[in-house]
């Protein structure tokens, strides 16, 4: 679906300080860290994998509530987050960008 290492990720923590990201119940690490993150930047960072496969989710609802829009639909605050979001998708090199 993407190309990045799927999820789930867990945090290694050192003397509760989360050194390192890696794939839960596999070998290998996702990212490992010189300077600690702050605690909310490691979950957002743990949370990846799932946030990125709801957003794809999201992506693949509206593109099938457009589709089944009249021709002369011309989209929504919704839709214009979803076309912003696929592009991002687009820059950070995932497949799966709700098309």
């Amino acid at each position: 679906m993407t190309d990045f290492t799927p999820g789930p990720w867990v945090q290694f923590a050192d003397q509760g300080k989360c050194v390192a990201i890696m794939p839960a119940g596999r070998d290998g690490d996702i990212c490992t860290f010189m300077q600690p993150p702050t605690d909310a930047d490691a979950r957002l960072m743990t949370a990846a994998p799932q946030l990125l496969k709801a957003l794809e989710k999201i992506l693949r609802a509206n593109d099938d509530f457009v589709a089944a829009m009249p021709t002369e639909y011309e989209g929504d605050s919704l839709t214009d987050a979803c076309d912003e979001a696929k592009a991002l998708l687009v820059v950070v090199g995932s497949a799966g960008s709700g098309s």
